[in-house]
């Protein structure tokens, strides 16, 4: 991009229970509409989410974004306009690949009868299929290069939904231990770790990881002259910069609400475009 695109304002959407439900839907067709006319307005329009650049790539292009897309929680920016890296975390890509090995090598061993699944966005589609017995899935998100997403998954057609996402709750935490252990075996640290009840799933990032950490760069190196953040958590907040205006939807969490700039009444798709609106009027 020239100098004049790199000034622009910048409107940056968090992905995961922003733009997009926990069904991974969005809730209103009317954000392409609005997305333009932000556009129009002269505003530059990415994605600043924990997702690997594939997932974001899709979003990015169906909804004809223009601006940035900073991938897997600040580990990278990419420019979907010529392909390049903008920024990223060299170091990384080789150490995940090196704790993936380990960490196969353990769950094969401490879990020989889950099948283990490697792929991206797999879980709404595999929790709704239908099995004679009873089966374990650990679902491994394979797009990702900066960091690690897991799902378990446990499917058995006589019990219940809530008893079969307790017993793949119980399992995830048996498989993070063994995330954790192998992550620690390849870098001697500790991984910023999480597990979430929804959707049964895992995370793990390098220490230090934060959304902040990219949008930091594309300031000091003039891509953006100032950064709108529209988003549901505290790992939305990037920071008390007076060039960092925060927005959340109505399904966010109180503490990033207590941080923002605008708090939009309607949920993930439908806030976002409040949202929107309240930038094109306070910009």
């Amino acid at each position: 991009p020239n100098q004049e695109d790199h000034m622009r304002p910048l409107i940056l959407f968090d992905l995961d229970h922003t733009l997009i439900t926990n069904d991974f839907l969005l809730t209103t067709d009317a954000l392409p509409t609005h997305i333009v006319e932000m556009q129009k307005r002269g505003f530059s329009v990415g994605i600043n989410s924990d997702r690997p650049q594939t997932t974001l790539e899709y979003y990015y292009q169906l909804l004809t974004l223009d601006g940035p897309i900073i991938i897997e929680r600040g580990n990278a920016i990419y420019l979907p306009h010529d392909g390049s890296l903008l920024f990223h975390q060299g170091k990384l890509p080789r150490q995940v690949d090196d704790i993936t090995r380990l960490f196969l090598e353990m769950v094969r061993f401490q879990y020989p009868r889950t099948d283990i699944i490697w792929g991206d966005f797999l879980y709404p589609e595999i929790r709704h299929m239908s099995f004679r017995r009873a089966r374990d899935f650990l679902l491994i998100n394979g797009c990702r290069r900066y960091s690690f997403g897991l799902n378990y998954l446990h499917l058995d057609a006589t019990k219940s939904d809530e008893e079969c996402d307790a017993i793949a709750w119980q399992k995830l935490q048996g498989i993070s231990i063994l995330l954790r252990d192998a992550f620690r075996r390849v870098t001697d640290q500790d991984p910023d770790l999480r597990c979430y009840m929804r959707n049964n799933a895992c995370m793990a990032h390098f220490p230090g990881t934060e959304k902040s950490r990219a949008t930091n760069y594309l300031l000091e190196h003039a891509f953006a002259s100032k950064i709108f953040m529209i988003g549901d958590t505290t790992q939305d907040f990037l920071g008390h910069d007076h060039r960092l205006i925060h927005c959340a939807v109505g399904n966010a969490e109180a503490e990033y609400k207590d941080v923002c700039d605008f708090v939009a009444a309607g949920e993930f798709t439908h806030g976002v475009v409040e949202a929107l609106q309240w930038i094109a009027t306070n910009k």
